[in-house]
Formats: structure tokens, sequence, C-alpha cells
């Protein structure tokens, strides 16, 4: 450094000039080209640690995965003959309304569908399913006493949940029945086979 301040021919006082515009000068170069990149250099640790936490996080995840599929092979042997028996439950059900509809002379005005009923808490029909299903009826009183009859006596056993009665809007003798029947199936396959049965 002295052979090359000696080069320039430098005095004591052009050289303490030059250390402090060289000073200067890093201190600039510093400021607008080095110091901005601190905070982006913490930005950037965060988005690292924030990384590691989600790979970490999925690597968990991941690992689970055997496990999962094993339980969702399980679910998928104890649900699927199931659902099926569910389909066939309100297949039957529907074929057995509608027959005794026509049987009995009514006039079958709203079908609304069938949904299975959930059991409230403290419920023990776990061993049932219960099917809901509205009907909406138009007939004569005689015709309603001997559907109701009929229903009753049949080896399905429904209960009616709910029937309310009004005179029909095309007025008349008729009567508007809506009736909401619930069914109770075993949901044990093997015993779903046969007739439903009441809870």
């Amino acid at each position: 450094m002295n052979a090359l301040l000696d080069r320039l021919n430098l005095q004591a006082q052009e050289r303490r000039l030059l250390f402090v515009f060289l000073i200067v000068l890093f201190i600039v170069i510093n400021r607008f080209f080095v110091w901005p990149h601190f905070a982006r250099l913490a930005d950037e640790r965060d988005l690292r640690d924030e990384a590691t936490r989600r790979l970490q996080l999925y690597q968990l995840e991941t690992n689970r995965i055997p496990m999962l599929q094993e339980q969702l092979e399980l679910l998928g042997e104890s649900a699927g003959p199931q659902a099926s028996d569910n389909a066939q439950q309100r297949t039957r059900i529907g074929r057995t309304i509608d027959q005794l509809v026509t049987e009995t002379g009514l006039t079958l005005s709203r079908r609304s569908t069938i949904r299975e009923l959930r059991p409230e808490f403290g419920q023990t029909n776990q061993f049932f399913t219960e099917l809901e299903i509205p009907y909406t009826f138009e007939g004569t009183e005689a015709q309603l006493v001997e559907f109701l009859y009929r229903l009753g006596d049949a080896d399905s056993l429904y209960r009616v949940h709910n029937l309310n009665l009004q005179p029909a809007r095309s007025g008349g003798l008729n009567l508007e029945a809506r009736i909401t029947l619930v069914a109770s199936f075993i949901k044990n396959s093997e015993a779903a086979e046969g007739s439903p049965n009441s809870q």
C-alpha cells in the first residue's frame, strides 16, 4: 500500500484525504448495495423455516398413508354391503307402498325422497337403519283406512310416524293424507335379506 502511495507522490495531507474518500466510498457502496439485502436475508430465513416446518408436517402426513389406506379398505369393506342393502331396502319400500296404493285405489299425489334417520342422542338403535318415507295420497276415507290396515297387516311392519288429514282440493268426499312412514331395517346385511323388522 505504501509503495502505491509512494508512486502517486502524495503528501501526508493528500494521503489522509484519499483514505477518507475511500472510507466514504466503502460506506456508500455498502449503504446502497449491501444493507438493503439484510432485510431480505431475514425474510429468506423466515421462508426457509416455514418451508422446513411444512416439509416436516407433510412427512408426518405421508407417513400415515399406509395406516389410512388400511382404514379406508376396512371402511370400504364394511360400508359397501350396507350401501347396497340400503339401496335394496329403498327399492323394496317403494315397490311395497306403490303396490298397496294401486290395490287400495288411492291416488299418489306426491312422494318425497326416502331419507335415513340419524339416531338422536341417547338412542340405542345402532343395529337398525331407519328410513323415513313422506307420501301424499288422495282418496276416500274407506280407501285410506284400507291402506293403513293393509300396511299394518303386511309382513314388512312399517309404522306411521305422522299423519295429517284434510279435505282434498278437488272437492267431493275425497281426503288428502300426508303420511310419514318409518321403516326399520337390521343393519346386518345377512339379516337384511329377509323382510324389514320393527325396532
